[in-house]
């Protein structure tokens, strides 16, 4: 079940993340990323019948999850979670942190965040917005070798 949901999650928030940090995905290049994927949950045990084959099947999939009372964000995850969302306090990682933050909170579901105990309100949405629309900016005047690289 694990694997199913962290797999899920994966499936949901990197197309999610792409589509604010780069462009727009269709349909079918969302489907195509989740088909790809398939193999991984099922190679670490997960039932081939449940690991969903389209963005639709997991967002429903999603949904039904944080709709019921089998997610629950623990102590122990509000911990790691702060550790991961907290870099060391210096010159040059303080405002690269911040924005890492504000659009990894920005992200999350309400009910996630709230169980995390992020604090969200319109300004920081509107801080998330921006900063999404900055990194895009910045990702189009850059370097092709820069603004693609890994491709």
């Amino acid at each position: 079940e694990l694997v199913l949901w962290v797999h899920a999650t994966l499936l949901d928030s990197i197309p999610l993340l792409y589509q604010q940090l780069v462009g727009p995905l269709t349909d079918a290049e969302r489907d195509a990323f989740c088909e790809e994927s398939r193999i991984v949950p099922i190679a670490l045990g997960a039932d081939p019948g449940r690991v969903p084959r389209t963005y639709a099947a997991v967002r429903e999939y999603v949904d039904t999850m944080l709709a019921s009372s089998d997610i629950a964000v623990s102590a122990d995850a509000r911990i790691v979670a702060e550790a991961v969302l907290t870099l060391p306090v210096r010159p040059l990682t303080t405002p690269i942190a911040h924005v890492e933050r504000v659009i990894a909170v920005g992200l999350l579901p309400d009910i996630l965040r709230q169980q995390y105990g992020f604090s969200w309100n319109a300004d920081d949405e509107r801080a998330r917005e921006r900063w999404c629309g900055r990194i895009r900016a910045a990702r189009r005047l850059a370097p092709e070798w820069l603004s693609r690289w890994g491709d």
